[in-house]
């Protein structure tokens, strides 16, 4: 503890120095191979068919992975987190390039520049050296401990972030819970159900086609923790990362655990109809999913569908936003609206956690500033260009749909997307929350955001509480994630009635006074629809991804913000220094040191 203490006065010096301009910002660049093309047109393209992988070659890849699925299943994970370990250094090698090809096809907008990419990017070795870690404790005979466990009500929650001594230093504030299902003990297992290697079987991972580091993540699951020889297959609408995972993922290639391949609707229907795959993971919509499982057959509750294979999915949600009535002031509400602005612009809203439905008291007395801050900060945002096949339809599909919608935004001057048409911020009028509204059943894929609204009495927090919980539960479609933004001074005054909200609430993450998408950045914490859904209801999916952990019965995450954090958030369009904290994040999540965890606080105060 002594060595701690006067390490971070060393580094509150290091900052102090800074803020006199001492320290040189050219000391945050991470050291990386220099990009090999980053001119502003990505290698490959969405319908270009050339780099296609054969149908003959697919046989191919699965004869040899499946030859060697359980030589791969039976390497220890003492050998697994050392390979995990290495995918990680690669990722940070291709972190130039790959955000390079990123903006050239996406573009890239605002204050955060390449920020906004090279910052999820950085998500990549977070995920493989958290993965590492717990392989490297499994292997040892013992479970990785957590922060601590305790319980609430019938639930066992662990908490698995922050957990190192930089983690707390860095993410002072938050803490990240996952909740067991009830009935699951006081004490968490870790390597039962999570860990299931057993023989070897051939996996197939259809990756998701909206951000490159979401298929990362699945490859980390099916491939280190579970032991599958897996097969990868781009999406063919981020097809262009294909050979930046490649080079990361090699380690894992040259085992023979891996392997990625190119294509559309063909070469998914070769690979999950192949006789030696044994299971299939997808991240992408609900209707692939049904294509996939039902086959074109009409969806039946009372038979099963005619794949039988096993199908985890991580699909989309119409993912809702809390605010509850409160004391807040111009400061706080221009902040949450600010936070509420971010994920409906990142990566031009196709996110499956981008906000698209947020819920307000009808009488909440601050409801018409907190509305007038999102106009504004909407209107000092760029808009976004639609790179993603069919979001400019779905988005047009609700302008049909709300024609007193209002349009918002500044003009898109990207660089790079040139190509693609720009879609102003749309937000549908103020309205009653009902689950045969357009607005909260139908997942815009866009850049669209419903404004509904809770008519409860003003000043009750508790009649509030509940009438969000049954919209958020039975009106909005899906379970993936949600967020509630609630004022600490509120929640002191009806602490039984919040615990008991984010008890009822049926979503695989929430977030609490931070938006989801950072329950999505933490590995520790699950990733997945709320369990409950069937084969022919999927919504959200089945299944959970990250959970580094590998704490087995997890039943949801919630992850707590602080309710005024003391830097502007890293996801913050409006970050004055994205570039470099960017950067900083990559090498702190690459190599966590004293050093990395300064160059990274003092990256961000800049913002």
């Amino acid at each position: 503890m002594c060595r701690l203490h006067g390490a971070w006065r060393q580094f509150a010096g290091r900052a102090s120095r800074w803020r006199q301009g001492v320290v040189s910002l050219t000391r945050l660049e991470v050291v990386v191979d220099p990009p090999r093309h980053c001119a502003l047109q990505p290698r490959r393209k969405v319908g270009d068919t050339a780099y296609n992988t054969p149908v003959d070659e697919l046989d191919k890849i699965v004869e040899q992975l499946h030859s060697g699925a359980a030589q791969w299943a039976a390497t220890s994970l003492q050998d697994r987190a050392r390979l995990a370990r290495q995918c990680a250094q690669n990722a940070v090698k291709v972190a130039e390039a790959i955000t390079a090809d990123a903006i050239a096809y996406k573009g890239c907008y605002d204050y955060v520049g390449d920020g906004e990419e090279m910052s999820a990017w950085s998500f990549t070795p977070s995920v493989l050296n958290d993965t590492a870690r717990t392989l490297e404790a499994l292997h040892s005979g013992k479970a990785r401990l957590p922060s601590g466990v305790h319980k609430q009500g019938a639930h066992t929650l662990v908490r698995v972030f922050p957990t190192s001594a930089l983690d707390h230093l860095l993410f002072s504030g938050y803490e990240g819970d996952l909740w067991l299902t009830p009935g699951s003990g006081p004490t968490p297992t870790a390597g039962g159900e999570v860990v299931v290697g057993g023989p070897g079987e051939v996996c197939v991972v259809l990756g998701a086609g909206n951000q490159a580091v979401v298929p990362v993540a699945d490859v980390a699951l099916k491939v280190l923790v579970h032991g599958c020889a897996t097969v990868l297959a781009m999406n063919p609408v981020n097809e262009w990362a294909g050979p930046h995972l490649e080079r990361t993922f090699e380690p894992l290639i040259k085992a023979g655990a891996l392997r990625i391949v190119y294509g559309g609707i063909a070469t998914g229907k070769a690979l999950t109809a192949h006789p030696k795959v044994g299971c299939v993971h997808i991240t992408g919509s609900d209707k692939t999913y049904d294509a996939i499982v039902w086959q074109g057959q009409p969806k039946r509750a009372d038979a099963p569908p005619p794949y039988t294979k096993p199908v985890s999915a991580e699909l989309g949600c119409v993912t809702p936003y809390v605010m509850v009535p409160g004391p807040w002031s111009d400061a706080e509400i221009d902040a949450k609206a600010a936070e509420v602005v971010a994920t409906v612009a990142h990566n031009a809203s196709c996110n499956c956690l981008a906000a698209k439905v947020l819920i307000l008291g009808r009488n909440w007395d601050r409801k018409d500033a907190f509305l007038k801050a999102l106009r504004q900060q909407f209107n000092s945002a760029q808009q976004r260009r639609c790179y993603y096949p069919g979001s400019a339809n779905k988005y047009d599909a609700f302008v049909a749909a709300f024609p007193d919608a209002e349009a918002l935004g500044q003009p898109a001057t990207s660089q790079g997307a040139d190509s693609f048409r720009p879609l102003p911020y749309l937000v549908l009028p103020p309205q009653a929350v009902s689950s045969t509204d357009k607005g909260c059943v139908d997942e815009a894929w866009s850049p669209v955001l419903a404004i509904r609204e809770l008519d409860t009495p003003a000043g009750d927090t508790s009649a509030f509480l509940n009438a969000a919980k049954e919209a958020v539960n039975t009106s909005c479609w899906g379970t993936l994630s949600c967020s509630v933004f609630i004022h600490p001074a509120t929640e002191a005054q009806n602490k039984a009635a919040f615990q008991q909200y984010l008890t009822d609430v049926r979503y695989g993450a929430i977030g609490v006074n931070t938006p989801s998408l950072f329950c999505f950045f933490v590995p520790s914490l699950s990733w997945g629809g709320y369990p409950g859904h069937t084969q022919d209801d999927i919504q959200s999916g089945v299944g959970q991804v990250h959970n580094t952990f590998c704490i087995d019965k997890v039943e949801k995450s919630v992850l707590r913000g602080p309710w005024s954090p003391p830097v502007t958030p890293f996801w913050s369009i409006r970050h004055g220094n994205m570039r470099q904290m960017s950067r900083a994040i990559l090498a702190y999540f690459a190599n966590p040191s004293l050093w990395s965890l300064t160059r990274l606080v003092v990256a961000a105060v800049q913002g």
